[in-house]
């Protein structure tokens, strides 16, 4: 498989040209997972969303959407806001026999994914909003303060470190009567002490995006 990534200024697209089978499985991963990595340490904020374009893909086999789903649940943990566009109908169908188009955002159009991935980007943007939280963490509990937030996650002010882990944690933002489970995505230390935690949001919760929806809103009109 051939695989071609343009970055640019809002979007990042991946051109994949060759069959999802074993032999090529591996170097997807390994390819898209650099870019990932690539695009977080490149930006303090949102990272640049990924939308992959599968119009030369003619084939997908089961450890194809496997690979597919891997890739889907890595981006989640790293807040990258990913899409798939352009499926040939039969690649369309083996994924929807499984179910898992009712997981990954597919397009029918490289147009229709990069308006979409570009904006959704513009709203999820984190904003400067301070509150008081709990950070429960396997056995422990922890006073912190939020930062900063968006509807896909947000940082912490911490005393002490956090090891970043794919383990699940509790988070409680007391102001906004939101609980949410969340992974510690980075811990930073601050110049004038202290740490920032990093942490996405791992499920999704309607309740609490129209809560934080509204924050934002309101955000903007001071």
């Amino acid at each position: 498989m051939e695989i071609n990534i343009i970055t640019g200024e809002e979007l990042a697209t991946v051109y994949l040209d060759g069959d999802f089978v074993q032999t090529t499985i591996a170097n997807f991963e390994n390819t898209v997972r650099t870019l990932f990595s690539k695009l977080v340490i490149e930006t303090d904020d949102t990272p640049l969303p990924v939308l992959f374009e599968l119009s030369n893909v003619h084939f997908i086999s089961s450890a194809g959407i496997a690979a597919l789903v891997g890739i889907h649940m890595d981006s989640r943990h790293r807040l990258i806001e990913i899409g798939f566009c352009a499926l040939r109908r039969r690649v369309l169908e083996a994924i929807q026999r499984t179910k898992i188009d009712q997981m990954l955002t597919i397009f029918k159009d490289e147009e229709t994914g990069r308006e979409y991935l570009i904006e959704r980007r513009r709203m999820t943007q984190r904003y400067s909003y301070e509150s008081s939280a709990i950070l429960k963490t396997e056995n422990h509990q922890h006073l912190v303060r939020c930062m900063n937030i968006s509807s896909g996650g947000c940082s912490l002010y911490s005393e002490t470190p956090f090891t970043v882990t794919s383990r699940l944690s509790h988070l409680q933002l007391t102001e906004l009567k939101i609980e949410a489970m969340i992974i510690i995505r980075r811990c930073t230390p601050l110049p004038e002490g202290g740490y920032e935690i990093a942490t996405a949001f791992c499920e999704y919760d309607v309740d609490r995006d129209n809560i934080i929806s509204d924050l934002i809103r309101n955000l903007n009109e001071l």
